[in-house]
């Protein structure tokens, strides 16, 4: 009898492989000059503010599934950078919406075009059925960790209450 095939270990794959891969994104961006003028996680509100237009910083920190106080920082490093403004909000005139200015879209762009680039250099030999299928399967699981990272805040919020609310009993 033959001896028994072993199964590859898929999770323990995909484990070490972002892994490896979050580390090769950080050194490639670290060693190039992508981000100059604007961080990652800059360029990545950029491309939010860009997609769905002005909005106070809660509904920037949701979309970016970060929290408020992280999203405000962000916010001041690229205001005076020139990237960002802020207006009233038209709909509650006592605060403020964050907006996307001229410069900081010409910033993005070029972020944008030389993050595309790369990647069309990094996956020249990829057909065009592989690129599609990386890309969907990177969705996928981006709209997995959103919902897992939803999870995990409901579930602090109702410890958080719960906690409260033994407190006041």
């Amino acid at each position: 009898m033959g001896k028994p095939v072993e199964e590859p270990d898929l999770i323990g794959t995909i484990e070490i492989e972002l892994l490896r891969l979050v580390r090769h994104l950080e050194t490639l961006g670290r060693r190039s000059d992508l981000y100059g003028r604007v961080d990652r996680a800059g360029y990545l509100a950029l491309r939010t503010l860009d997609e769905f237009g002005a909005m106070n910083i809660n509904a920037l920190s949701e979309k970016l599934h970060l929290d408020a106080s992280t999203v405000t920082r962000q916010v001041a490093v690229m205001q005076t950078g020139g990237l960002v403004g802020r207006r009233p909000d038209r709909d509650d005139r006592r605060s403020s919406v964050v907006v996307l200015t001229a410069s900081g879209r010409r910033v993005m762009r070029s972020v944008e075009r030389k993050r595309r680039q790369q990647f069309a250099t990094l996956t020249k030999d990829w057909t065009d059925k592989d690129r599609k299928s990386f890309g969907r399967m990177t969705t996928a699981l981006n709209a997995s960790l959103i919902d897992h990272d939803d999870a995990l805040r409901d579930t602090r919020r109702a410890s958080s209450k719960r906690r409260g609310t033994e407190r006041s009993a």
